[in-house]
């Protein structure tokens, strides 16, 4: 211990890496070589407490004494790390003539985020080729097609703004697992993203805990393509809207792959024959008895479009125009119908279509098949081509009713706190 001591700190006199430095790198890579986010969490905060050309001479060192057990943290630094440590682990991953170290440059080159980082692992790239050392071909680590093996893929329903989850754990190097989390929406796209490096003991684990407790989402497998172009096509939601996207997707992107197979319409469609479902006008008309299930709890009409049909349905029961117990069809009382009527317009009926396909597809998955045949059936009629009006149309006309109801009880209780008629919203 003495020896190395006093090598450190000659080190440190020739190139101004004093001892410290070095040992909080070698905890650090300590912390890396055990695998999972949070120890790659603390390696970083390890190298975070040195300063940044302290940090990134003291990590070369370490390199060159380590060998290829460095590649843990060398990867998590030059993946994750601040630029100026990540062109420093970039150059020690070019000096290993391993197979894996290879194989991290050659995704780095492909898509870091930053050109200087593309442009430096593209050298020490070229500088393991010329030394013959070729990216990993393993099954633990091959890219097929150009794509990264994925081992998970999973979707969830959407929720009532049309926001639902996406992951996909691709096989990274020595072992690791990349999981990547995003939150997407329909209307602006990647709302959130996380990525995290695990073990493979561990995935199951951290992806159970991806979805906020409740019933209303649930996560289902889904083909990785699929997931894939899902990912993709939020980005470019986000880059048509301007609407900014998450910091933490671009560390990740590299890691989705490219898309091989394409989707035109939405898989539920692969084991749901919609001509059945047109040949079978019973299911549409059970549709409705969807705002039973607990995945459409949250499908409401915005309650600042739904107001003025919740102020007057309360001032006709006050009226005395609508009695307990009977239908206001019956009464010629239309104000839910016309609710429904007037929000699904043509590019909402698109867009509730699409979020009604994706649901049956988790419905589907989960085992209910005749809830998933309905909730097809209410997006075919909902197509902006269908003719079938929205007054005959059951799923709008319960989800009008649904919304006005729900707006109601929370009318009452903000009266019953001491106010007037306030709508939440």
């Amino acid at each position: 211990m003495a020896e190395r001591k006093g090598a450190d700190k000659r080190a440190g006199r020739g190139g101004a890496v004093p001892a410290e430095a070095l040992d909080r790198v070698r905890a650090a890579l300590g912390r890396a070589q055990q695998g999972g986010e949070e120890n790659a969490a603390d390696a970083l905060s390890d190298l975070g407490a040195i300063p940044a050309p302290l940090a990134a001479a003291a990590l070369a060192m370490v390199a060159r004494e380590s060998g290829v057990a460095a590649l843990p943290l060398l990867v998590t630094a030059a993946e994750r790390g601040p630029q100026q440590l990540a062109l420093a682990a970039i150059d020690a991953l070019g000096s290993l003539r391993a197979p894996d170290a290879a194989l991290v440059l050659q995704r780095l080159a492909d898509g870091a985020v930053s050109k200087e980082l593309r442009k430096a692992a593209k050298r020490s790239l070229f500088r393991l080729q010329t030394a013959g050392v070729a990216p990993a071909t393993t099954a633990e680590t091959q890219l097929a097609a150009g794509q990264h093996l994925v081992l998970l893929a999973k979707v969830s329903n959407p929720d009532g703004k049309g926001d639902r989850f996406l992951a996909l754990a691709v096989a990274g190097a020595l072992g690791a697992v990349d999981l990547l989390a995003a939150v997407v929406s329909d209307r602006t796209g990647i709302v959130d993203f996380r990525g995290l490096r695990v073990s493979r003991n561990e995935l199951a684990h951290r992806v159970s805990q991806l979805l906020p407790a409740g019933e209303s989402l649930r996560l289902v497998d889904a083909p990785p393509d699929y997931v894939r172009q899902a990912l993709w096509q939020a980005h470019e939601r986000n880059r048509l809207i301007g609407h900014p996207v998450p910091d933490e997707y671009y560390r990740w992107a590299g890691s989705i792959g490219t898309v091989g197979q394409t989707f035109e319409r939405e898989p539920v469609y692969d084991s749901i024959d919609a001509a059945v479902i047109r040949w079978n006008p019973q299911i549409l008309e059970e549709s409705g008895q969807l705002f039973h299930e607990p995945e459409f709890a949250t499908w409401l009409i915005p309650p600042e479009e739904a107001e003025q049909a919740v102020r007057n349905r309360t001032r006709a029961r006050q009226a005395g125009l609508i009695l307990p117990g009977q239908a206001e069809e019956s009464q010629g009382m239309r104000l839910v119908d016309h609710l429904a009527e007037g929000f699904f317009d043509k590019e909402r009926r698109l867009l509730y279509k699409r979020r009604l396909e994706q649901t049956a597809y988790v419905l589907l998955t989960s085992g209910r098949l005749l809830d998933a045949r309905r909730a097809v059936a209410a997006a075919m009629a909902l197509d902006p081509d269908s003719r079938t009006p929205i007054a005959r149309q059951p799923f709008p006309l319960e989800m009008a009713l649904h919304t006005v109801d729900v707006l109601e009880v929370e009318s009452e209780r903000q009266r019953a706190r001491g106010g007037g008629l306030i709508l939440p919203g």
